[in-house]
């Protein structure tokens, strides 16, 4: 029971700040993240396998992606070093490219980075003179802080940019509330490179 209060009491205190910037002639956007992992091999070893996809849906323009990550984890104490190949797949195209984790696991502390290179190399297109999307990139960096009753809050930083653009498309930063399986991110979004595009948004993620 109480971590349902605590889940609703912050789902309540998130929608009211949506509520704000709306007053404020912001626009809201809502996203939709499903994400599924495993590891291969004994974790406690200091190399192991892991594998994930992620489904992303915009649920204002109805834009999906579907990532998918493989390779080893590099155990260094509290540390894990993740070099990983990635795919990405978007009405757009499809892009491949090296991706590379850091996480730091504390007893009550928790850090994690990420960068990801996409390489496009196929065209949602049958014309032959199509041009493919350029390449990309993509950061995070989180921390968060556990509670009791497996509940984490903590602050999302999120960066995705074209390399041929001297600044990002996106730039996302805010706070989260996590219960067990599922995450709730409240961000503002500037845009850099796209005046006028910014907004508030809330990122639903569940983890199965």
């Amino acid at each position: 029971m109480k971590k349902v209060m605590s889940l609703m009491i912050a789902c309540l205190f998130l929608v009211s700040l949506a509520g704000q910037a709306r007053a404020n002639d912001l626009a809201a956007d809502s996203q939709l993240q499903i994400s599924v992992d495993h590891f291969f091999g004994d974790q406690q070893q200091t190399v192991s396998g892991y594998a994930a996809g992620i489904f992303m849906f915009d649920l204002n323009s109805g834009w999906p992606i579907l990532f998918g990550y493989g390779g080893p984890v590099i155990k260094a104490g509290k540390v894990n070093i993740y070099p990983l190949l990635m795919t990405m797949n978007d009405p757009s195209g499809w892009s491949v490219g090296p991706s590379l984790w850091l996480e730091y696991v504390g007893n009550k502390n928790y850090l994690f980075t990420e960068y990801d290179y996409y390489v496009p190399f196929l065209a949602t297109s049958h014309d032959e003179d199509a041009a493919l999307p350029p390449h990309a990139y993509y950061s995070l960096s989180e921390y968060s802080y556990s509670l009791k009753d497996k509940m984490r809050l903590g602050a999302d930083l999120e960066i995705y940019g074209l390399y041929e653009e001297s600044s990002p498309q996106e730039f996302a930063y805010g706070p989260f509330v996590q219960m067990d399986r599922f995450k709730l991110w409240l961000f503002y979004n500037e845009t850099p490179n796209l005046a006028g595009d910014n907004y508030l948004g809330l990122r639903f993620k569940i983890s199965i």
